[in-house]
């Protein structure tokens, strides 16, 4: 479960700001966007980013993006010194150049944790992990690092063994000690293998630009899968009817490639081993998965079943679908989890191809069916924001840019009526977090 993030000489974050999933516990709507738990503070199931374009709403995704290999892969050939440079505050440069600040905390099975990550031009300055006693106790220090030092607490090694952990803190700068620890199996208490996991299992960054070359096979693989992308396919109203997978042989498959597509495999340069999938990709779209099951080579194909005239259904495949219908389709795997696992998915740019009727029917079919994850996206479609049906204020976050510095807060801080229109007011820029135009500069 995650809790909130805070930055700072991020970016465009060139002063310290707070995200979190925490609710206004006196709000009364869609009360189904909440999560309570007896062992943690209540935590919203959503939240929606809003910002003008350049206004840094996008560096919150990214802050995700590089913190979850940072923190789950131990040879992530990230050059630290290099990513410093390109991601610390620069308008203007800070002097004595701090470093680069993440603070995260989050629930992983028994226990809350916070991560206190610092970095600068020399590489990790701090890095410190503590059980968080969420503002109801003191919180309790796991370890402290600090460049290729470590000091573990409560917890007895030898000399050897910490010696041994600084030489690889030494050789693996571009990573984090629960990354290193997590691959290598050097500790192995749960409170250090549990906050490994959640940033390499539990934190699902995704972006417009994805795509997911294995996506035929986990639809064909997993039956929830498949049915819950029909569910969301068939209640959102994009003309189709379900969508499956279809089995071809091989050499039926292989008999419509074009000479140079065949003398790819005619030369041995795509060769399919047991049970490993390889998949052909058009225009960044799956089209087939061809696999080796027991000795023989099968393809899948998506199938699109589409709605027609008088109740006509055809078939068709990927290639003929919309972009926005693509996209939705690459959502569903980390929709699906989000259902069904305590999970993070963290999306740049949801509304991007799809039609804002479509995105609405998306986010209130989320806030309404049961899950168990959570979801955070940038967007910049104001269809979402009604409070009454698809989203709650403390679930709506607006970034804004002065001086060259981005601003981030909560539509929660401003005192709203439950009769008043957001979508009216944020068009109306009583809220910030969106663009102004200089018609007049524009003119002359």
């Amino acid at each position: 479960m995650f809790f909130r993030l805070l930055l700072d000489n991020f970016k465009s974050f060139g002063q310290p700001v707070q995200f979190d999933m925490f609710p206004n516990l006196k709000r009364e709507n869609l009360k189904e966007h909440v999560y309570s738990d007896a062992n943690w503070p209540s935590v919203m199931k959503m939240a929606a980013i809003y910002g003008a374009n350049g206004a840094g709403k996008s560096n919150l995704y990214k802050a995700f993006e590089f913190l979850k290999p940072f923190c789950s892969i131990f040879d992530n050939k990230l050059n630290i010194k290099e990513w410093y440079s390109k991601n610390k505050f620069v308008l203007p440069p800070m002097p004595n150049n701090p470093p680069v600040s993440f603070i995260v905390e989050f629930a992983k099975n028994e226990n809350a944790y916070i991560l206190n990550l610092e970095i600068d031009e020399k590489g990790v300055k701090k890095e410190e992990l503590l059980l968080s006693g969420m503002g109801e106790k003191e919180n309790t220090p796991l370890y402290r690092r600090s460049y290729d030092k470590i000091e573990l607490i409560g917890f007895q090694i030898s000399y050897q063994i910490k010696e041994m952990i600084e030489r690889q803190l030494n050789s693996f700068s571009n990573c984090s000690f629960l990354a290193l620890n997590g691959n290598l199996k050097i500790i192995s208490s749960q409170q250090f293998i549990d906050p490994f996991e959640w940033f390499m299992n539990d934190v699902l960054p995704l972006s417009y630009f994805r795509n997911i070359p294995q996506l035929i096979d986990l639809l064909s693989k997993d039956k929830g899968l498949m049915s819950f992308t029909n569910m969301v396919f068939s209640s959102i109203g994009i003309g189709l009817k379900n969508l499956d997978v279809k089995n071809k042989s091989f050499e039926d498959w292989y008999a419509n490639l074009n000479e140079e597509e065949k003398k790819l495999f005619s030369e041995g340069k795509f060769n399919i081993e047991d049970n490993i999938s390889l998949t052909k990709m058009q225009d960044d779209r799956p089209v087939a998965s061809i696999t080796n099951e027991d000795g023989l080579r099968i393809v899948k194909e998506l199938l699109f079943k589409q709605l027609g005239k008088d109740g006509f259904v055809g078939d068709m495949d990927v290639a003929a679908q919309s972009n926005g219908t693509v996209k939705l389709l690459i959502l569903m795997p980390a929709l699906y989890q989000m259902m069904n696992k305590d999970v993070l998915v963290v999306v740049d740019e949801l509304d991007n191809c799809l039609h804002p009727k479509l995105l609405k029917g998306l986010i209130k079919l989320v806030g309404q069916i049961g899950s168990k994850g959570q979801l955070v996206f940038t967007t910049h479609e104001d269809y979402l924001l009604d409070q009454h049906e698809i989203l709650r204020p403390d679930e709506i976050w607006l970034v804004d840019k002065k001086d060259g510095i981005s601003q981030l807060y909560s539509l929660n801080e401003f005192k709203l009526h439950k009769t008043l229109s957001i979508r009216k007011g944020y068009m109306d820029d009583r809220f910030g977090g969106t663009p102004l135009i200089n018609f007049q500069k524009f003119h002359s």
